[in-house]
């Protein structure tokens, strides 16, 4: 699965050796051993680990168990990012995965944005919004409906707690890779370098705004809709606010 492939590679050079970065394989999986599984508990480390404590456990009966099995975190090994070989293509850093067999090729691109709710959340949603995340996003226009690339071809804003990804995927026939890849980039430079109208930008708020309520009626939704308010505070979790100032 192409898309699979290059969304594995795309985690793997933004997340390294952590949770988000590793991507089994069925003979990885069949390999692991119990020593394994205990040694795997030797490199975590504080820079990757959270705890989130729901117990009857007090505090300070909490905290002892913590510093009994954790205490000597910082005498080991950190976890170090894989390493990768990159080619530069227009200036963009690049893997290319050659596999013959295929009729249609996938192209994955993703840089680090802004985390969940910090000054820069709301701007950066809706630029996405309009470069690649709508059905008449400027990509989709480009690469779709003018171009005739591609099915379709979409961006993604992803927000964690202290970090954030955009990430911008699509397919197309294997000797129209190198000539869809470039539209996007020149794509991506035109927004770069000209930004973007009010006009987007006003119809990108009205759809976010619209979305909201939507949102919150299925109870999965609504359910998740308070998970988020738990984790990142009523203010930023409860209610969607789009500054005028955007």
């Amino acid at each position: 699965n192409s898309l699979e492939v290059a969304a594995n590679h795309s985690k793997a050079f933004l997340y390294g050796l952590s949770p988000f970065g590793i991507a089994p394989s069925k003979r990885n999986i069949k390999s692991i051993t119990l020593n394994d599984v205990n040694n795997f508990y030797s490199y975590i480390n504080p820079q990757i680990v959270t705890f989130y404590v729901y117990s009857s456990i007090n505090k300070v009966k909490t905290i002892s168990i913590l510093e009994k099995h954790f205490s000597n975190w910082q005498k080991q090994n950190t976890i170090q990012p894989r390493e990768y070989s990159y080619n530069f293509f227009n200036g963009v850093k690049t893997i290319f995965i050659d596999n013959p067999n295929l009729e249609q090729s996938t192209i994955y691109i993703t840089k680090w944005s802004e985390p969940k709710y910090n000054k820069n959340f709301y701007a950066t949603d809706i630029a996405n919004h309009i470069i690649g995340g709508g059905f008449h996003s400027r990509l989709n226009k480009r690469l779709r409906i003018n171009g005739g690339k591609t099915y379709g071809i979409g961006s993604y804003h992803l927000q964690f707690s202290n970090i954030g990804r955009v990430a911008i995927t699509t397919s197309t026939r294997t000797d129209e890779t190198i000539n869809t890849l470039l539209l996007i980039i020149d794509e991506m430079g035109r927004a770069g370098k000209f930004g973007v109208t009010q006009e987007e930008i006003i119809n990108a708020k009205k759809y976010l705004s619209g979305s909201v309520p939507l949102n919150l009626e299925a109870p999965n939704y609504l359910i998740n809709r308070l998970i988020s308010m738990d984790f990142y505070g009523k203010e930023y979790g409860g209610i969607l606010k789009i500054s005028n100032e955007i």
